[in-house]
């Protein structure tokens, strides 16, 4: 109950300061235009709790030369007395992102991964990418991301065959706009090891984006279920499954 209530709030809050601040800002008087980067989430359930914030913006004005950060955060809210946070996990990333219309991009760029942790905790590598996405009648998505990891440090000197080198994901919006509204649904996969075949390693997460048309209160609900490896930086080599409920904005 008490876990549901924090949501709630979570999801009122949010939803407030958005409209409020939408009507009083001018996007022209920021003095940074951030966009979103990847997904936005509070999510909780079997393993732990999780929080995705990801943004990105122009360095340059008027270019396409982007900065992104996202923050990882996972948190064993009411598993413990004192809720301490497991793992917290830091992805700043520059990238290029070459555009072909609106339903074609591709972005070449480089990324750190790490964990601000020190000694034995530590985890930290470097990469560079390509990252290529296609857009369908503005509801099918698909995107490849092919990595090659550097300067990995010694303490996960082995995460390679836990990432791999290959990213795939998978969506669909607005399947079922009879009932609910902005709808989506994502299948993400990133196999391990050192060929694309292998399975030992293999991580699979699958999403659903829905919103109650009679629940107003809610930006959108959010079901989420990850299936693989290097979930979080401290326990990569941990065969995470997590059922997890929550919101995204």
């Amino acid at each position: 109950m008490i876990q549901f209530l924090f949501v709630l709030l979570l999801s009122i809050g949010s939803s407030f300061g958005a409209s409020y601040y939408d009507k009083i800002l001018d996007k022209d008087d920021l003095p940074l235009h951030l966009e979103r980067h990847k997904r936005l989430y509070f999510i909780s359930g079997t393993e732990n709790t999780k929080m995705q914030l990801s943004l990105k913006w122009n360095i340059i004005k008027d270019s396409n030369f982007y900065f992104g950060y996202t923050e990882y955060f996972f948190w064993k809210l009411f598993q413990e007395s004192s809720s301490p946070f497991l793992d917290i996990n830091h992805n700043p990333e520059l990238f290029y992102r070459f555009r072909s219309g609106e339903d074609k991009m591709l972005d070449v760029g480089t990324e750190h991964l790490s964990n601000g942790k020190a000694g034995v905790d530590s985890r930290s590598w470097n990469s560079v990418y390509l990252r290529g996405l296609k857009k369908w009648d503005s509801k099918y998505q698909f995107s490849a991301k092919a990595f090659a990891l550097y300067d990995i440090q010694e303490e996960n000197s082995d995460i390679f065959k836990y990432v791999g080198w290959l990213d795939l994901e998978f969506s669909v919006n607005e399947f079922i706009k009879s009932k609910f509204q902005n709808n989506e649904l994502f299948v993400r996969w990133r196999p391990g090891g050192k060929v694309a075949w292998s399975d030992r390693y293999d991580t699979f997460e699958i999403g659903l984006k829905i919103k109650f048309t009679s629940f107003k209160i809610f930006q959108h609900c959010f079901i989420n279920y990850y299936n693989g490896f290097a979930e979080n930086q401290l326990e990569y080599k941990k065969n995470v499954r997590a059922l997890r409920v929550g919101v995204i904005f």
